[in-house]
Parts: structure tokens; sequence; C-alpha cells
């Protein structure tokens, strides 16, 4: 997920830790800023941590393994951990078809029951491909990538 997202699905789900990856320094700035005003207005509740120059995390201190990091990068460069750990990817951007399939590749990494969101369809695009696309007027399971 981009970074602000990112900021977004860890307030909205309690149960979850998130990653954002922003490829744009300057989007990345506005929402490592935004961690570090929300540490500072919710000082009980959340810790900024800055990692490197290019990442830096929110801690929940009522669960402290539940974190929003957010790095300045590409999806390209996300650690496989990181990929094979995540129940959702969220990619708020267009991409060439060259880029598609790299993103395509690296996300078989993902668990079986990861969902991706993106603008452009992926599935299909490597080989053995494992994403398929989601109707979402049916429940079916067929329908769904492992």
């Amino acid at each position: 997920a981009l970074p602000i997202s990112a900021l977004q699905l860890f307030l909205g789900l309690p149960d979850r830790s998130v990653y954002g990856v922003e490829l744009a320094p300057s989007r990345w700035d506005l929402a490592n800023e935004a961690l570090k005003k929300l540490a500072e207005v919710a000082p009980t509740q959340f810790r900024y941590e800055e990692l490197s120059a290019c990442s830096s995390r929110l801690v929940d201190l009522a669960c402290t393994e539940r974190n929003c990091e957010i790095v300045c990068g590409s999806l390209l460069d996300t650690p496989l951990t990181v990929l094979q750990a995540a129940s959702a990817v969220v990619m708020e951007v267009c991409l060439t078809q060259e880029v598609q399939r790299q993103a395509c590749g690296i996300l078989q990494n993902c668990s079986a029951c990861c969902r991706v969101v993106c603008y452009a369809p992926l599935h299909g695009m490597v080989e053995r491909c494992r994403l398929a696309p989601v109707r979402a007027a049916t429940r079916a399971p067929e329908l769904l990538g492992d």
C-alpha cells in the first residue's frame, strides 16, 4: 500500500501491521510527517521510529508487534518475507507492461490467501501465475486466485 493508504489501513484494522512503499520521495516525506504527527498528538498510543533516511514506522504501544512501516522505494525491492506475510497488496500506481510483468513475478511470493489490488490486470503475466481476477458479483471460490 502507498504510505498514506498504509496509515489509513493501519488505523482502520486494529489487528494488522501494515507495510507501505512509495516510489516518489516527496509523497514519502508527506507520509513520514503524518506518522510523526500522529505519534506527537497521541504519545500514549503510538511511538514514531526513524529506521533510516528512507524508512520509518509507527508502533502501536498497546501491541508493540503491530506497526505501520513505510519505505521510500519500489515494490520490486520489497523483502520477500514481507510479501510472504502479506494478507493484501494494494498498488495505487500505473505500471508499464514490463513492470507489470515484474510485479506479477514478485507477487508469486505472496501467500495463497493474499489479495492483490491493482489498476492493471496482472493475472497470467508470468508462467504458472497464481494471480486471478476477482469477480465482485459472485463468491464462487473457483474465480479467485490461489
